[in-house]
């Protein structure tokens, strides 16, 4: 199973002087995910403050390994690609916010875009899946700040996503350390459809709960951090010695 989390290119990570526009001071992250009908590609603002396309995220990168790798694809199944909802979708401004800051004209493009490129990843074999509206920790906030957080998902999000079934957790909390859920959160995300859980590995080691009601499982996260840290947990799948790039940012020596 493969996991992006967070596909939205948030403001902070693109937008370098605050105008919430890309420009050449952000992270130099992709700004948007496209398709135009017959392949993806992201939308991104170089150092040099050019609009360049071309495949500067995960699922581009994917489409063209699996193009030569077909094999890598059982049954034509991508990965889960899970997402806010606070910056909007896929880089396309959904939020209402948007409305004051770029006009209603452009809002109301930005929905028929996101809608657009959700139905094409689920076309091309993606799933789609929650990681909370505001990128909050479920399990520890408060139930106030948990109710709206998943009411803002339901009414902002689910009309241009459709149905969602999967929610990641953020901030590397679970609903509870309990073996089992219940009680007012998961009966919240029970009627709101949610049927699959998707936690956290911490010590490396896979992990499922399978009940009549939903499934629960954890997730090796692919970090500077767990990279540096804890190689070892990556040994059946690459060598993370070599993804490391030890030369740029706040690596550990």
């Amino acid at each position: 199973m493969l996991t992006q989390t967070n596909v939205n290119y948030n403001y902070y990570l693109i937008d370098g002087n605050s105008d919430k526009i890309p420009d050449a001071k952000g992270g130099g992250f992709a700004s948007k995910l496209l398709w135009d009908g017959s392949k993806f590609s992201c939308e991104m603002v170089d150092a040099s403050g050019q609009t360049v396309i071309g495949d500067y995220d995960m699922v581009p990168i994917l489409e063209n390994f699996i193009e030569k790798h077909p094999d890598f694809s059982y049954r034509g199944a991508r990965a889960i690609l899970a997402l806010t909802g606070y910056n909007g979708l896929f880089g396309y401004r959904t939020h209402p916010s948007a409305k004051t800051l770029f006009g209603e004209a452009a809002y109301n493009q930005a929905i028929q875009d996101a809608t657009t490129v959700a139905n094409a990843l689920r076309e091309k074999g993606y799933t789609l899946a929650c990681y909370t509206y505001e990128n909050i920790p479920y399990g520890s906030c408060s139930t106030t700040s948990f109710n709206r957080d998943l009411n803002a998902w339901i009414d902002e999000v689910v009309p241009i996503l459709g149905k969602i079934d999967i929610l990641a957790y953020a901030q590397l909390t679970d609903l509870t350390k309990e073996a089992t859920y219940s009680g007012q959160k998961y009966e919240a995300l029970y009627n709101a459809g949610f049927r699959y859980y998707l936690g956290f590995c911490n010590d490396g080691e896979p992990w499922a709960t399978i009940t009549n009601d939903y499934v629960r499982q954890g997730r090796i996260l692919v970090t500077g951090s767990a990279l540096a840290h804890n190689p070892d947990w990556f040994t059946n799948l690459f060598d993370a010695s070599v993804v490391l790039d030890s030369t740029r940012g706040n690596v550990p020596k």
